[in-house]
């Protein structure tokens, strides 16, 4: 799912172009930057105990930049990307994704504007 994450956000010109392609999933020191860590996953079951392919992992997502309004413009571009339906990818499958929560913080050494989101990807195995 990493994989597709990263694809689906590099697949959005306009997020690339005002990042300077700086999209990862280790955090970088070069502002603006989009990075991504994955915190969770698990697969549904049915009441046998079975998986049911449905699988959902969880993202957090943090936009930085170095104003407010540029990291807000930013994270708007993420949201954009991460909005089906996601044809930019084939495998594995995602049915849906989910913004469960967004966080904002200012870094003030750097002068840094930090905005977190949380998604949920519902997804098949790859």
């Amino acid at each position: 799912m990493e994989k597709a994450l990263s694809t689906l956000l590099i697949s959005n010109n306009e997020l690339v172009a005002a990042v300077k392609n700086q999209i990862s999933p280790m955090k970088r020191e070069e502002y603006p930057s989009v990075t991504y860590e994955k915190t969770g996953r698990n697969e549904d079951i049915d009441t046998s105990g079975r998986g049911t392919g449905i699988i959902r992992t969880t993202f957090s997502i943090t936009t930085r930049a170095k104003s407010y309004k540029s990291a807000k413009d930013i994270n708007e571009m993420v949201k954009q990307s991460l909005t089906g339906p996601f044809t930019a990818i084939a495998s594995p499958k995602i049915f849906l994704s989910v913004l469960e929560d967004e966080k904002e913080s200012q870094i003030l050494d750097p002068d840094i504007t930090e905005i977190t989101t949380d998604y949920t990807f519902h997804h098949s195995a790859a």
